[in-house]
């Protein structure tokens, strides 16, 4: 679904907006409009526009607010309950466009070089209007399904994820599900032809760990450094940790990924 639509929505050129790409753009701009720069965020702005969609569409959905102007938005398609859920997650805050030099204003979508150009276009909002998007398809196909399908529009993505957080810590039921299929990965275009040259998928992000150093040493006064003061001593501890080198290590996925990737290039 992600990859097809969300690809349809940043190639597509301008479509009538009886057409499923032609919707899907009217939502991106709606969405693009709203304007959830995070920080503040607002995303209650996006939240508003999913909710017209889905009450038109006679879409169930809950909002829950996890700070003031800040929301999320679950809509469900009920399946027969013989598989658990299926989970359709996007982020409705975008990152900041002020300082940054754009062509266009980046608070409307503008179609430019055959592009759909403006914040948040492939990062989420392009992502959550083909998601609002089918769910409208789906709903209207008056198709059966084996499980239930979830559709969970969330903010604060870019910060510190307390959008997701406050579900997952008050209506965790609500995206309990077997299966997530999140943003991230895409299609790849050749750099020469501008078509697309791969569709990939991603299985998950690499993750960070803190570390806390502490050092101890003799004090004394700024005039006269000691040799073994605790300064030189956690200096000589970040710089080992500069020249650590750590091995490359594959996993089955990322094995599999450079292998089917090295049939698309060329040399070493």
């Amino acid at each position: 679904m992600k990859l097809i639509l969300l690809f349809l929505v940043c190639a597509a050129s301008a479509s009538a907006e009886t057409t499923p790409i032609g919707k899907i753009q009217s939502i991106l701009n709606d969405l693009v409009v709203a304007n959830t720069t995070n920080l503040p965020g607002n995303e209650a702005r996006a939240v508003k526009v999913a909710a017209a969609i889905l009450k038109k569409a006679d879409i169930p959905y809950e909002i829950t607010e996890f700070a003031p102007g800040r929301e999320n938005i679950v809509a469900r398609l009920k399946g027969n309950g013989n598989s658990k859920p299926l989970l359709i997650l996007a982020h409705t805050d975008v990152v900041p466009a002020d300082g940054q030099k754009w062509t266009v204003d980046p608070h409307k979508v503008t179609e430019k070089n055959g592009y759909l150009m403006g914040r948040g276009v492939s990062d989420d909002l392009g992502y959550a209007a083909s998601a609002l998007q089918l769910m409208v398809i789906l709903k209207e196909s008056g198709a059966k399904f084996n499980r239930d399908i979830i559709l969970a529009l969330t903010g604060d993505e870019e910060r510190g994820g307390e959008g997701i957080q406050y579900i997952l810590n008050h209506k965790p039921e609500l995206i309990n599900a077997e299966i997530a299929l999140n943003e991230g990965a895409g299609v790849v275009l050749d750099e020469k032809t501008m078509k697309p040259k791969f569709v990939s998928v991603e299985a998950a992000q690499k993750i960070y760990q803190d570390f806390e150093l502490v050092a101890k040493g003799v004090t004394g006064h700024s005039s006269k450094p000691l040799p073994n003061n605790a300064i030189y001593r956690l200096s000589k501890a970040l710089s080992a940790v500069e020249k650590l080198k750590f091995k490359p290590h594959l996993n089955p996925v990322t094995r599999a990924f450079f292998q089917a990737r090295a049939s698309l290039e060329e040399g070493d």
